[in-house]
């Protein structure tokens, strides 16, 4: 994966059920995530900077947890 991942809580390839619910699950794909609480598989731009599970690996996730910046919560229908 990505060693430069630095400051980042977690660091999976997206295919461990065990980090489903984690602050950080990042794949290494998008450089611009660096730093940021986020659960991005490098193809939707709109989970940038937010707390968003929406790796489409993995089945178990239906409804998606979002948790803004602000740090309310949202439920959203995954788009995976």
């Amino acid at each position: 994966m990505n060693p430069k991942a630095f400051g980042m809580n977690l660091f999976f390839n997206g295919v461990n059920p065990k980090a489903f619910g984690m602050n950080l699950f990042f794949d290494g794909m998008n450089p611009k995530t660096f730093g940021m609480n986020l659960f991005f598989n490098g193809m939707n731009p709109k989970a940038f900077g937010m707390n968003i599970y929406a790796f489409g690996m993995n089945p178990l996730i239906k409804g998606v947890r979002l948790l803004c910046n602000n740090r309310s919560h949202y439920w959203l229908e995954s788009q995976c």
